[in-house]
């Protein structure tokens, strides 16, 4: 019943979920036991004086997780298909002798042999076609949105009005409903705070701007 259930639907971070391949017996399907691993961050850091110019982001809050992805260094031809030196394939599973990848645009299963390194074909035989020589398995660290991300964005300086734009945004696009120009005047106070977000304006002018950061965004 487990296995039943894992190989339900392949879901991919950031990418959607696809249905297993009905044509392969049980023995050749790929797991799906594999995720990315991730984290919150916020750029910078709290207590740090930071310069950002003018449209520059002074401040930023999402989320970077790490993918293990193979990228073929040569053309290779499985089946009478070519793919492409330089193609990409993210990591899906594995099991004790195979790690298992896909290339989620053909809907197409592949997986690196443990024995040899060599990269396979996930195909219905028992000696599928692979590569000659053996691939690397690499680490990708990637900015996206599980959630939302948040950003400030210098406008510039008109007198002693300070502007500033925030910006939200969910899978890389932003949300219109979460777009938010601020006018903040400097002679009523140098500190500045926005959703949690709290910085100190050391110096401004239409280029660039200056400041500390006391606190970040809330979570």
């Amino acid at each position: 019943m487990s296995r039943l259930l894992v190989i339900a639907s392949f879901c991919i971070f950031t990418t959607g979920c696809i249905s297993p391949n009905n044509f392969l017996p049980w023995k050749y399907q790929p797991l799906n036991n594999y995720r990315t691993k991730g984290a919150n961050y916020t750029l910078p850091t709290t207590g740090t004086v930071n310069v950002s110019r003018l449209g520059d982001m002074m401040l930023e809050q999402g989320y970077k997780y790490t993918k293990e992805v193979v990228v073929l260094p040569y053309t290779v031809t499985f089946s009478g298909i070519p793919y492409g030196g330089g193609m990409e394939f993210d990591r899906i599973g594995s099991d004790s002798k195979r790690i298992h990848f896909i290339r989620l645009d053909l809907r197409k299963w592949f997986y690196v042999d443990r024995e040899t390194g060599f990269f396979c074909e996930n195909a219905n035989v028992d000696k599928p076609q692979c590569t000659s020589y053996k691939v690397d398995i690499t680490k990708q660290q990637l900015t996206s949105n599980p959630g939302t991300s948040k950003t400030l964005i210098y406008n510039g300086k008109i007198d002693n009005t300070l502007n500033i734009s925030y910006r939200e945004f969910s899978g890389n696009i932003a949300r219109p409903a979460f777009y938010s120009d601020i006018k903040y005047d400097l002679d009523e106070s140098r500190i500045v705070s926005y959703k949690g977000a709290t910085l100190e304006i050391i110096k401004a002018n239409n280029r660039e701007i200056e400041y500390k950061v006391i606190s970040n965004f809330k979570s």
